[in-house]
């Protein structure tokens, strides 16, 4: 029995759909093989780069061990070079303060031998000191040392007379306007500067 006209459009209908569908499925099966290919690729990249990473960090660790021993021998070395600066440093402050304990025992004895001398001597004997004068501005010091500021007792203008009570060698011991006490002798001269 032959077709009849709408039985023959179901038919052409229905084969397009399934063509349709088949060209859909192959679609769908095109792109997820391409898909899966992209991903294969990006996975096998990244094997790659941490394969790279794992090999440049085993040389990383290498370098900064043989570094860290590097660094270990310069904090050896800094630690023994920090050993003898400090220790040179004890040694000098030792040595400032026997210095000036030795300066202080000095000025002591100097002290009672002036004290005897003046006892000893009576009237204008009793004198025996003499007189100089001060050729730059100097500090007056209670101590023969200029360690500190503190032991500063006044200040003595250039060309100021002051009467010698003893020379201690870089020291020497003065009176001035009734003060005791010490200046560097480099800045003592018998001839005062402005009478030049």
């Amino acid at each position: 029995m032959p077709e009849t006209r709408d039985e023959e459009i179901k038919r052409i209908v229905e084969n397009r759909r399934r063509n349709a569908e088949i060209k859909r499925a192959e679609q769908i099966k095109k792109r997820n093989m391409t898909l899966a290919g992209i991903a294969g690729v990006v996975i096998l990249l990244i094997l790659i780069i941490i394969i790279g990473v794992s090999c440049s960090s085993k040389k990383s660790n290498k370098s900064a061990k043989e570094t860290t021993a590097e660094a270990t021998t310069v904090e050896v070395t800094t630690v023994e070079v920090t050993t003898v600066v400090e220790t040179t440093t004890v040694e000098e402050t030792t040595n400032k303060k026997n210095a000036a304990a030795e300066t202080t025992v000095k000025a002591v004895e100097t002290t009672k031998t002036e004290n005897q001398s003046e006892s000893a001597t009576t009237g204008d004997n009793a004198s025996a000191s003499t007189s100089m004068y001060t050729n730059d501005g100097v500090n007056l010091r209670s101590e023969a040392s200029t360690d500190s500021s503190d032991n500063v007792v006044t200040t003595i203008e250039k060309g100021e007379k002051v009467e010698v009570l003893s020379n201690e060698g870089d020291w020497t011991r003065i009176k001035y306007n009734g003060k005791t006490g010490y200046v560097a002798t480099r800045f003592l001269s018998e001839k005062n500067v402005y009478d030049e």
